[in-house]
């Protein structure tokens, strides 16, 4: 009764068409992997994600699973093929660059494909704090003082932008500009001023702004 439930809860993260082999082929390979046989977990994960590849739970648990038996090139390449296939879904771009980028502080290559990801989601999704905070981290990790400079003032450009937009430029702006000078006072006031015009009855945006 316990697997029964188990599969239950499961299946919604499969997609509806051949729902049931898929449902049967990743049972196996959960089953596996809960039994500690993840070499056999990891080839039928990766045979219920070829059957399904516009699930993204399952291209994030074949990752994970080859992740877990030290091969990082397949797991990476895992994700990569599914952001490649999927440019118009963010949170698998976010994802695959979180994903590099604990490898990038010990691998040149992983922190280029951070950055390669991220530019290719700023150009398909301008304006988005998650994308543009991550890529001038990488930026002013990367000694890119000059790109990461760059974007955050393209962020005052932001067309129809929301009070969370303003109110994620703050921590941004403490860190890329220095501590009590003009042009910091400058840019938290402006912050200050757009916050309020285009959020002021939120509660968050209120605090940011006092």
């Amino acid at each position: 009764m316990r697997r029964i439930f188990t599969l239950l809860l499961l299946a919604p993260a499969l997609h509806a068409a051949d729902q049931s082999a898929k449902l049967a082929e990743f049972a196996k390979g959960y089953f596996a992997e809960r039994d500690g046989d993840t070499d056999t977990a990891r080839l039928l994960y990766e045979s219920t994600l070829q059957a399904d590849p516009d699930s993204f739970y399952l291209a994030q648990k074949t990752s994970s699973t080859q992740l877990s038996l030290r091969d990082l090139p397949a797991a990476s390449g895992t994700l990569r093929a599914y952001t490649k296939s999927h440019p118009d879904h963010l949170d698998s771009h976010l994802y695959y660059a979180d994903f590099l980028n604990q490898w990038a502080d010990q691998d040149a290559g992983a922190r280029k494909a951070a950055i390669d990801t991220l530019e290719a989601a700023n150009q398909r999704f301008p304006h988005t704090s998650e994308v543009f905070s991550r890529l001038i981290n990488h930026y002013e990790n990367n000694e890119e003082t000059g790109k990461s400079h760059a974007l955050f003032e393209a962020q005052f450009d932001a067309p129809e932008a929301g009070p969370f937009h303003w109110m994620s430029l703050a921590p941004i702006a403490r860190t890329l500009l220095p501590g009590d000078s003009p042009e910091l006072t400058k840019r938290l006031d402006l912050i200050a001023v757009k916050t309020a015009e285009t959020g002021i009855e939120l509660p968050a945006a209120v605090q940011s702004v006092s």
